[in-house]
C-alpha cells in the first residue's frame, strides 16, 4: 500500500482531500492492510463508507485483479465491498462515494481489512480515501 497525492498519481482530486491510498498497481502484487478493533457493545448500525476510484489497463472481459473490503470476526465474516478490473474504468477514474452497513457486530472483536490481489500483466489501479467504520447507537 502507498499514500500519495492524487497529482503523483495522476488521478483526479478527491473530496476528502489530495493524499489517498494507493493498492495495487505492480504486476503480482499483494497489499493488505486491517486493523482490529472492538465494536461498542451499545452498537446497532456500524457502517463502512468511503470514496474510491479504480482504473485499468487490463483490455479482456476476465477477473485478473481483485478488491476487498470485509469484516471477519471470531465466528462470521462477510464481504462489504468486493471490486475486480472488471469494475475499472480506463483513466481517468471517477471517486464514487460508497456507504454500507453490514452486521452490527455488537460488541465483538472484529479484523477490519482491506485487500488487493493483481495477476502478472496489465495494471489496475484501485485508490481509496476517506475510509470509515463507524459505530451507531
Amino acid at each position: 500500500m502507498e499514500i500519495a497525492t492524487t497529482d503523483a498519481l495522476s488521478l483526479p482530486p478527491s473530496a476528502a482531500g489530495s493524499r489517498v491510498a494507493l493498492l495495487g498497481r505492480g504486476d503480482g502484487d499483494y497489499d493488505s492492510v486491517e486493523q482490529t478493533v472492538t465494536v461498542p457493545p451499545w452498537t446497532r448500525v456500524l457502517e463502512v463508507s468511503g470514496v474510491q476510484c479504480f482504473t485499468t489497463v487490463e483490455d479482456e472481459e476476465y477477473v485478473f485483479d481483485e478488491f476487498w473490503i470485509y469484516i471477519e470476526s471470531a465466528d462470521d465474516g462477510e464481504d462489504v465491498v468486493e471490486a475486480s478490473n472488471l469494475d475499472a474504468s480506463v483513466a481517468p477514474c471517477t471517486w464514487t462515494s460508497f456507504e454500507l452497513t453490514p452486521a452490527s457486530y455488537a460488541g465483538e472483536q472484529i479484523r477490519f481489512v482491506v485487500e488487493v490481489s493483481m495477476d502478472e500483466n496489465g495494471e489496475t489501479l484501485f485508490a481509496v480515501d476517506d475510509l470509515a467504520l463507524t459505530a451507531y447507537p
